[in-house]
């Protein structure tokens, strides 16, 4: 199997040994652990091609759910989140976050934090919320933005098979989606500065 993992992978892990081990026992979320969390997501989408179609959704959640998006891996993810809803799989950090998806409605309201020149670039984020106070704590109060102007907070109403996944376990009801399968642009958005 070693000769599988590409290269740039052994790049961002700490422990080669226990990654390779991990890789070879097909233990795909464990070989997430060997890295630090900024690197989870460059990490999974390396091993995208060797992690088997029926394993991908489950090991993205954990990639997702367990690091900050760096904005160079979104368009990767997107494809990657567009592939599980086109095979009627979704990701899902939880058995928990299972049960929230199936017991959503046919539509359901999502919220993002975020500034305004997202919203103006018209390149939308994966990771939304169900909470508008989870958006606006991100929007407002969280210190990746630094002190970068006009924090907003964008919502809009989706069909729930445009869900792509759901991340439970950190009490952000977060969703994760791909824009552009809910809306055109920022066309049908609500927008709020903060």
């Amino acid at each position: 199997m070693k000769a599988l993992i590409p290269e740039p992978a052994y790049d961002l892990v700490n422990q080669k040994d226990l990654f390779q081990q991990a890789i070879e026992r097909q233990e795909w979320s464990r070989a997430l652990l060997y890295t630090d969390s900024q690197y989870a997501l460059p990490l999974f989408l390396c091993l995208w091609d060797i992690i088997p179609a029926s394993a991908r959704p489950s090991v993205l959640a954990e990639a997702l759910s367990g690091c900050e998006m760096p904005s160079i891996c979104l368009t990767h993810v997107l494809i990657a989140l567009r592939w599980c809803v086109r095979r009627n799989r979704r990701a899902f950090d939880s058995d928990s976050a299972e049960r929230l998806f199936n017991e959503l409605p046919a539509e359901v309201d999502v919220y993002r934090g975020t500034i305004m020149d997202e919203y103006t670039s018209g390149q939308l984020g994966a990771c939304w919320s169900l909470s508008r106070d989870v958006a606006t704590f991100f929007g407002r109060d969280y210190a990746r933005y630094g002190n970068r102007v006009s924090p907003v907070i964008l919502w809009g109403r989706i069909s729930t098979k445009n869900v792509c996944g759901i991340a439970s376990e950190r009490d952000e009801q977060e969703v994760w989606l791909v824009p552009s399968m809910c809306w055109s642009g920022v066309e049908g958005l609500g927008i709020e500065l903060l």
